[in-house]
């Protein structure tokens, strides 16, 4: 919680997989600001000349049940998902939809951000995700220009940190 992801490029920008067995609260992604970044694919499909056509390109690439994000920002108009899923397992402990409400989508419209996550509602077999409600705007989420967990001082974003010290 309270990372920035700016303006990064790979398969995938954040992959949370191997949590199949632990519950929610262990699995919760908060406060944080993705942008700017470029996803190229997960998986490589041949093409007849041999070549790689990758995947579908998604900011986020969820891979258990029952995990949470909310109060984010999404901006990654290179990506064709900002949160896609993978394959509901046999073996899933938990079978609750993925909590995706209350995040900034850069889009108003239902069909518009429901466009931006690839789950069970686009393809048989995937995980469900559920993002109603979702933020309008990202004014409540951001500190002036700075991204969730940062606070605007002047003209730089400072994120406090404490830490014990000692006087000696």
């Amino acid at each position: 919680s309270y990372n920035t992801f700016f303006n990064n490029y790979g398969k995938v920008i954040m992959e949370v997989v191997g949590f199949d067995d632990v519950r929610r609260p262990y699995q919760s992604f908060t406060n944080n600001g993705f942008q700017d970044n470029t996803a190229y694919g997960k998986h490589c499909d041949r093409t007849t000349l041999n070549r790689c056509e990758w995947g579908s390109r998604a900011t986020i690439l969820a891979g258990s049940a029952g995990q949470q994000y909310n109060d984010n920002v999404f901006y990654n108009l290179n990506n064709d998902y900002e949160l896609a899923t993978m394959n509901t397992s046999q073996f899933d402990v938990w079978k609750t939809p993925i909590d995706a409400k209350m995040n900034y989508w850069a889009y108003n419209l239902s069909y518009a951000v429901s466009g931006r996550i690839l789950d069970l509602s686009d393809r048989e077999g995937l995980l469900e995700v559920s993002f109603k409600p979702w933020h309008l705007n990202n004014k409540t989420l951001l500190s002036g220009k700075c991204h969730p967990g940062w606070t605007l001082v002047g003209d730089t974003c400072f994120m406090y940190h404490g830490a014990p010290m000692t006087f000696q």
